[in-house]
């Protein structure tokens, strides 16, 4: 029999168990707030346990590889892996994805017998509003789960790695462009017709995407799933011993956390999306929600383009 000895620590009047996170993610140009991410997130996950970092870059034209480097110099629980240039030998940007996910599970697989948890964080704004609390009502009900994923206040955005029955069942981006291929005008219409086409591409998006974007409100139960992400996901590190992003395919386009979620599904794992655990109120994303919103942006894409 094997004995687990587990080292307790103070936090506010609790006391939890001391677990290991590692943080991992991709990041591509981030100068300017790569590291205010990091210590972000390093300010909420040390509360509950030991943290690092393994970060996976590509394709930069910024200086992010100069701050990573020079982050890595001082913070002895950060190292990095830099791709190089991935553009030019793969077009398609969630193949791009897919090989530097795959990356960080190689390194997982060297250190997962001392991790408990991993944690995958897309380095783009989206965790502002991530909370202690609101991981720890996630840790708390860790029994329940292999995968914990956000919620958004204003509406759940991620529909590209949603899957779950009633809600998002399948890939709906072969869909979306089938339909909106359909509602093109001439390109020596008039403005009139231009328009027309447009509120025809936009019944597609509001009817597959926007009324998807559903209200999880905070005090409600967790959501079973077949996958999900939403700019971060908690895993037990085992799961990345059972599964990996795929291999790359030049006509494959479907997004990459599907693929690593679909043999932890089979196999039994249970991923669930925790209300409770805000990353984001309202974003880029949901805002699009609002028919006003989609159209102000549609117009100032149109005036950009007249311009250059």
């Amino acid at each position: 029999m094997v004995t687990f000895r587990f080292i307790t620590i103070t936090v506010g009047d609790a006391m939890l168990d001391q677990k290991n996170f590692l943080i991992v993610g991709l990041t591509r140009n981030s100068e300017r707030y790569i590291e205010s991410e990091l210590m972000h997130l390093e300010s909420i996950f040390a509360d509950f346990g030991q943290v690092s970092f393994h970060l996976v870059e590509s394709d930069s034209s910024d200086n992010t590889l100069e701050i990573l480097s020079s982050l890595a110099a001082s913070k002895p629980n950060l190292t990095f892996t830099s791709m190089g240039n991935l553009e030019s030998t793969i077009s398609v940007r969630t193949e791009r994805m897919r090989v530097c996910r795959n990356e960080y599970v190689k390194w997982i697989r060297t250190t997962t017998s001392r991790l408990n948890f991993v944690v995958v964080v897309d380095f783009d704004g989206m965790n502002k509003k991530l909370s202690k609390s609101g991981v720890k009502s996630s840790l708390n009900r860790e029994a329940l789960w292999s995968a914990c994923f956000p919620n958004q206040l204003f509406g759940y955005y991620d529909l590209y790695a949603l899957r779950c029955k009633g809600w998002v069942e399948r890939d709906f981006l072969p869909t979306l462009r089938s339909q909106i291929k359909k509602t093109d005008s001439p390109s020596s219409g008039t403005l009139l017709t231009s328009l027309t086409s447009y509120m025809r591409e936009d019944t597609v998006r509001r009817r597959l995407i926007y009324r998807n974007m559903r209200i999880l409100f905070p005090w409600g139960p967790l959501i079973y799933v077949e996958s999900a992400f939403g700019a971060l996901g908690i895993y037990k590190a085992e799961c990345f011993l059972e599964s990996d992003y795929g291999s790359t395919r030049a006509e494959y386009t479907e997004c990459e956390h599907v693929h690593f979620h679909a043999k932890l599904f089979s196999s039994g794992k249970q991923l669930v999306i925790n209300p409770r655990m805000l990353n984001s109120w309202v974003n880029p994303y949901n805002l699009n929600k609002i028919f006003f919103v989609r159209v102000l942006r549609r117009v100032k894409t149109l005036v950009r383009g007249a311009f250059e």
